[in-house]
């Protein structure tokens, strides 16, 4: 059963990227790559085209581990869950999605300002 009518769904997740070093204290693509890891789901041939085109369109729409939990069991059991914390990715999510909305922490929202802070201020690398 499930949404891919048997047919498999690929999907690559990464855990996080550097969060210590050079280029994680030096860079603000460092910082991004360690708040937003990489996240690739492929559906089998068979995917209904609304399933398609609603993880095209959420390609570009922050989303989060509980996002694809619910994307794992809305596979898994189609239909109705009991409402999960994240939102299932087989579905358009709004593209205005921000980090309050998905249920981000401020800390960990990567769509905040991020403030220069002088050398020797960052305190030595934790390795």
């Amino acid at each position: 059963g499930g949404v891919g009518g048997g047919e498999t769904y690929v999907i690559l997740c990464g855990d996080h990227g550097p969060s210590y070093g050079e280029f994680y204290q030096e860079s603000q693509a460092g910082r991004l790559e360690a708040k937003m890891p990489a996240l690739w789901i492929l559906p089998p041939p068979s995917a209904p085209p609304d399933v398609r085109r609603a993880l095209e369109r959420n390609a570009n729409v922050l989303t989060t581990p509980f996002d694809v939990f619910a994307t794992v069991r809305e596979i898994l059991n189609p239909g109705p869950p009991p409402p999960p914390k994240g939102l299932s990715l087989l579905t358009q999510l709004d593209p205005e999605r921000g980090c309050a909305a998905a249920g981000v922490p401020h800390e960990h929202c990567a769509c905040s300002e991020w403030d220069a802070v002088p050398p020797g201020e960052l305190g030595s690398p934790l390795y």
